[in-house]
């Protein structure tokens, strides 16, 4: 065995489900940015469960996750939190989510353990429908593509590249 492979300093997490139309969307972006194989970017599709993403994210400089939110606003409708220093609505990512914690869950859990990266970004986009199926939205599809050029942005940005 040698030495450890450095861990990437930015890790992207897309969270959702891929049978629940837009709940797919954070899987979506992440196997989109995973597809570019940035050697400095780290990608985690869907999570079991909130201790998981916590150890994960605990050693990434910069963690961006997209999930998809479910506040009633309007289909496509794309939110960004700087997690670490705005709060985050309850509401925004509810309980009924496919995976078994909220992303806000995950954040409290993370801060009572002491972990947590440097940064966290965090991208919700407003579903239209999450009942079975494997099609986005064309509202949510479109907002999808707005959100990965923005995660592209951020990590040229992270990285000083650009």
């Amino acid at each position: 065995m040698g030495a450890m492979a450095s861990i990437p300093p930015i890790l992207v997490i897309g969270l959702g489900n891929d049978f629940r139309s837009d709940d797919r969307v954070g899987l979506f972006v992440a196997r989109q940015i995973q597809a570019e194989k940035n050697p400095k970017v780290d990608v985690l599709i869907g999570v079991g469960d909130a201790l998981e993403l916590i150890d994960r994210w605990n050693e990434a400089d910069l963690v961006i996750l997209v999930d998809c939110a479910v506040s009633g606003g309007e289909a496509g409708k794309t939110y960004r939190f700087d997690a670490l220093a705005d709060p985050i609505p309850e509401a925004l990512f509810s309980r009924y989510s496919s995976h078994a914690f909220s992303v806000v869950d995950a954040l409290a859990l993370g801060g009572a353990l002491g972990k947590a990266p440097s940064k966290l970004i965090v991208y919700g986009i407003e579903a239209a429908d999450c009942s079975p199926g494997t099609e986005m939205s064309p509202a949510v599809a479109a907002a999808a593509e707005r959100v990965l050029a923005a995660v592209r942005a951020e990590i040229d940005a992270a990285l000083g590249v650009g």
